[in-house]
């Protein structure tokens, strides 16, 4: 029979206050992260559901409301504005609104369901900050995630033209707000929920309020309810097309170069350069050339760039990418795709950009061939939104294993410490309530989400498929083991942080683009590569200028009678981007020119050299 000892009580004693110190700190450090992305903004204390969207929209008996219905709502107690954006648009019933107030509008409902809430609003100063709201629906916020709301700005180049360096070299210019009137419907910007939030409404009058938590003024020009869009699968589209007596028109292909984006909702989504394939248009072995968009930059949630495309008849027409997804490995970068605004069809919603090192041309389609889309003759706009796609379900499962993770650490913690002591029995099957079931359930949803993550990858392992089933193995060999369980604390600590990293890291969808092709639907695309002697004599002519080039010198400029020598010990990105706000502002202002140099030599060697740096 085991004797416990003064010290083995004490031990306990110990590890059962840290244990508890660590709960409270870890819960008030997600309470602390909470209100920070709120930008500090008090929690409601009236919520309709306790809980998220989800649970809202099962406690709701209300239907979707009926196609095409539509209602605006009237602004009560805020004097109305007749307002002009930049593109000389004008709205006649506009709200000045800030941070300093509730914002009501009243709808007068006549058939109860759920609707979309959009919002038309236009910001008149250039800040570049976030703007979020929270809503109120008649005086209660109807679920958590109604409480932070995110407004999109929208940026565009400041000039068409190409803009050079003294070397020849292609850069890109400054990114402006387009100071425009936009709508959009409230939704989620994580990626989870890829359509406008519903709102149940009844029968009557209701009232939504919104408050703003930024202290610049934000133009509202509506607030509407919607009934949501239908969106069809293809095979429903095609029979409409089918029935309508849609064909292919006889034209040349429409060539889109996606550097010359219209607008971007985030001012990181620049254009950039790629030297180092002949297969991107346009390319230069020597000089730099902006030729594509996206890359790292691109891969944030509700992230979406939009392009004019100006066909020349009406018609249907299949729509190509030409890519490069070279990050996430073994896996797909997932973006939404709109025409004019609105989804084609359902299979939209999720086109699957697969891994990709060198630049090919993807064009959706099913087993059947490639998806049409019907255009009518003139211009329309195509925008790709970043989203979660096919992995928005496992995220969620993932985002609640990582919960019960969490809670089992803190449980065991709490009878072991941080440090268990590997020659005692801490009897955890026993201490902790149904430990045993919670292994295995808990076991049984990584493997899940494993095997579904495997599925859409089409059988590829990814390293958060390995992730999940390194923390699968920890669970198991814990569950064989029950004696001697506590020794696996360490290695189900560290699977465990691993895997809480991947809920960020799942949301990272990166995807640069050469080209967009829009061609007639029976049109064949060339979708080859360039030949083995085109390669060889472009890598041949980088080796080559490789000799001649100066890397260490990014002059913005010609130097001249006015010329500063700026030495920086930074990479090549880094300078780059200086550079372009060198070129861009400081010279055209100040007519003096810039001799940018990389080097990792001191002040001291430079000045021992005569060859000193001005900065």
């Amino acid at each position: 029979m085991r004797i416990n000892t003064t010290g083995d009580v004490m031990k306990r004693i110990f590890s059962f206050v840290l244990a508890c110190s660590l709960a409270v700190v870890c819960f008030n450090g997600i309470s602390i992260c909470g209100v920070a992305e709120g930008n500090n903004a008090e929690p409601s204390a009236a919520i309709v559901n306790e809980g998220g969207y989800e649970n809202y929209l099962q406690g709701q008996s209300l239907n979707k409301a009926q196609a095409g219905a539509f209602i605006k709502g009237r602004a009560l107690n805020q004097p109305l504005n007749s307002v002009k954006d930049s593109s000389g648009n004008e709205e006649n019933e506009c709200v000045n609104a800030d941070n300093t107030g509730v914002y009501d509008y009243t709808f007068e409902v006549e058939n109860a369901g759920l609707y979309n809430i959009y919002i038309k609003y236009f910001l008149p100063e250039s800040t570049g900050k976030k703007i979020n709201l929270s809503l109120k629906l008649n005086g209660k916020v109807p679920f958590d995630e109604a409480e932070v709301v995110e407004l999109k700005r929208l940026y565009k180049d400041e000039s068409n033209e190409v803009k050079k360096d003294a070397g020849g070299n292609e850069y890109v210019g400054n990114q402006i707000e387009c100071g425009i009137f936009q709508e959009t419907g409230l939704q989620d910007t994580t990626g989870i929920y890829q359509e406008p939030y519903l709102f149940a409404f009844d029968n009557g009058n209701s009232t939504v309020s919104l408050t703003f938590d930024i202290s610049e003024k934000i133009i509202i020009a509506g607030v509407y309810l919607k009934a949501p869009d239908r969106i069809l699968d293809y095979k429903e589209i095609l029979d409409e097309y089918k029935q309508a007596g849609y064909t292919s028109p006889k034209c040349e292909p429409l060539i889109i170069e996606a550097e010359k984006a219209m607008y971007k909702t985030s001012r990181s989504l620049t254009a950039k350069s790629d030297s180092s394939s002949p297969d991107v248009t346009p390319s230069d072995p020597v000089k730099q050339l902006i030729n594509y968009i996206g890359g790292s930059t691109w891969k944030e949630n509700g992230d979406s760039i939009s392009w004019l495309i100006n066909v020349s008849e009406d018609g249907l027409y299949k729509i190509g990418f030409k890519y490069k997804q070279d990050q996430n490995i073994n896996a797909f970068s997932y973006r939404s795709m709109k025409i004019d605004g609105k989804t084609p069809f359902k299979e939209c919603e999720n086109l699957k950009f697969d891994y990709a090192i060198n630049w090919k041309l993807y064009e959706p389609g099913d087993e059947s061939g490639n998806y049409c889309v019907y255009l009518t003759k003139g211009t329309h706009t195509l925008s790709l939104t970043c989203t979660l796609g096919e992995t928005t379900q496992y995220y969620k499962q993932l985002k609640s294993v990582v919960s019960e993770l969490g809670d089992m650490y803190i449980d065991i913690a709490m009878i072991t410490g941080e440090t268990p002591d590997a020659n005692r029995d801490y009897n955890l099957f026993e201490q902790i309530p149904d430990f045993n079931n919670k292994l295995n359930k808990i076991r049984t949803d990584i493997l899940g989400i494993s095997d579904g993550l495997r599925t859409i990858s089409e059988n590829n392992a990814t390293s958060l498929i390995t992730s999940l089933e390194n923390m699968a193995r920890v669970l198991k060999s814990m569950k064989d083991n029950p004696y001697t369980a506590h020794n696996y604390l360490k290695d189900y600590y560290s699977n465990y942080t691993t895997v809480s990293a991947w809920l960020y890291d799942m949301k990272s969808m990166p995807l640069s683009l050469d080209r967009i092709i829009v061609s007639p639907a029976n049109n064949r695309t060339d979708n080859k590569r360039s030949g083995l002697l085109t390669r060889f004599t472009f890598g041949f002519k980088r080796f080559a200028a490789s000799f001649a080039t100066d890397y260490n010198d990014y002059s913005a400029s010609e130097k001249g009678e006015k010329t500063l020598k700026i030495w920086v010990n930074w990479g090549r990105d880094q300078a780059m981007v200086l550079n372009s706000l060198i070129a861009e502002s400081f010279t055209p202002e100040s007519g003096i020119n810039v001799n940018l140099e990389i080097t990792n030599a001191g002040l001291v060697k430079g000045i021992l050299s005569n060859n000193a740096p001005d900065l």
